[in-house]
C-alpha cells in the first residue's frame, strides 16, 4: 500500500482545523460535517492513508530532520509533499529538545526561559541575521537535493512554498470566513477544499511525467 507524505508547518499541520491543535475556537464553531483538512481530502482522492508530520511553527531544519527520519520509510511510488516555511524560522537546544522560537517560544511571550544574556543573544540573531537571504539560499539547495533523491527513487513530490500560497490571496483564511472575528491567516475549511484541489492537480500532472 503506497502512502502520502506530507510534512511542512502549520499549514500542513491544519492549525484551527484540528480539534486539539493550536486555535480550535475556530474547529469547534465552525465545522461542517465532512469538513477536512487538505492532506485528509488527497486521501479521500487518492484513496492512499496519508501520513502528516507537519508540525505548528516548524523551521525548515525541522522539516527537513523529519524528511531526514522518515528517509528508509518512503517507499517507491509514495507520495511526498513538503510545504517549504519562513526562512527566518530557527530553533535553539533547550529542556533537552530544540525548540523553534516562532513557535514555541515567542509566541508564548515567555522570557523566563533563558537568562538575560541568552535572551539578548537570540533577540539579537532573529532581528540582525535569520531573515538575511544567504539562510534563503540555503535551504533551497536542501530541499533541491532532497526532492531529487526521492525522484530518483520513483517517489512522487511536489515541493511547495508556504509564504508564496498564504500572500497570493487565492485561498480563503480563517479571518476571512468568519468575517475577522477570528483573527489568522491559515487555510480555512473551505481553503484546505481550495488547496487540495490544487495540489492534486499539481501532483497528478506531475505523475505522467514519471
Amino acid at each position: 500500500m503506497n502512502t502520502i507524505w506530507a510534512f511542512g508547518d502549520s499549514f500542513t499541520f491544519g492549525h484551527g482545523c484540528r480539534e486539539n491543535g493550536p486555535n480550535s475556537e475556530y474547529y469547534y464553531n465552525y465545522k461542517k460535517e465532512n469538513d477536512k483538512i487538505w492532506v485528509e481530502w488527497l486521501e479521500e482522492y487518492l484513496n492512499i492513508p496519508v501520513k502528516n508530520l507537519g508540525v505548528p511553527g516548524a523551521s525548515n531544519d525541522i522539516i527537513i530532520d523529519s524528511i531526514i527520519d522518515n528517509w528508509d520509510k518512503i517507499l517507491e511510488k509514495d507520495y511526498v509533499l513538503v510545504g517549504i516555511t519562513w526562512h527566518d524560522r530557527f530553533d535553539v537546544p533547550f529542556e533537552n529538545r530544540l525548540q523553534t522560537i516562532y513557535f514555541d517560544w515567542k509566541n508564548k511571550g515567555d522570557k523566563n526561559l533563558f537568562f538575560d544574556e541568552k535572551l539578548e543573544t537570540i533577540l539579537n540573531f532573529q532581528y540582525y541575521f535569520s531573515n538575511n537571504e544567504l539562510y534563503k539560499s540555503r535551504n533551497t539547495k536542501r530541499y533541491n537535493f532532497l526532492e531529487k533523491r526521492l525522484n530518483e527513487k520513483n517517489i512522487r513530490t511536489y515541493f511547495w512554498d508556504t509564504k508564496s500560497y498564504v500572500q497570493s490571496g487565492n485561498i480563503e483564511t480563517i479571518t476571512t470566513h468568519t468575517q475577522n472575528k477570528i483573527k489568522d491567516s491559515h487555510f480555512s475549511f473551505n481553503g484546505h477544499k481550495q488547496f487540495s484541489e490544487i495540489i492534486y492537480k499539481k501532483i497528478t500532472n506531475k505523475m505522467t511525467l514519471i
